[in-house]
């Protein structure tokens, strides 16, 4: 069995047509498995969602920012966040 493994796709529609594109290439896959982290922080994260749903035999695991978007429950800045990553001496 053939499974192909995606992960980070970030809302990243360009990067993600390129890898589906090479799957078919190389003969294609019984499985896809997507590792979460799908949509956040990307500049197309709709079109990644619509060009995933229709992969057959498709299997995903939700990431820390799909979890982001769905319940808004971010984690905590750390102190370099706060202070604008302004480094002390």
């Amino acid at each position: 069995m053939k499974i192909a493994i995606l992960a980070d796709i970030h809302g990243n529609r360009l990067a993600l047509d390129a890898v589906l594109a090479d799957i078919e290439a190389q003969g294609g896959v019984d499985a896809t498995w997507i590792l979460g982290d799908l949509c956040a922080l990307g500049p197309q994260p709709l079109l990644a969602l619509e060009t995933i749903r229709p992969i057959p035999n498709v299997r995903i695991v939700r990431g820390n920012t799909d979890r982001y978007l769905l319940t808004g429950d971010m984690p905590f800045p750390t102190l370099e966040e706060i202070m604008g990553n302004t480094k002390f001496p």
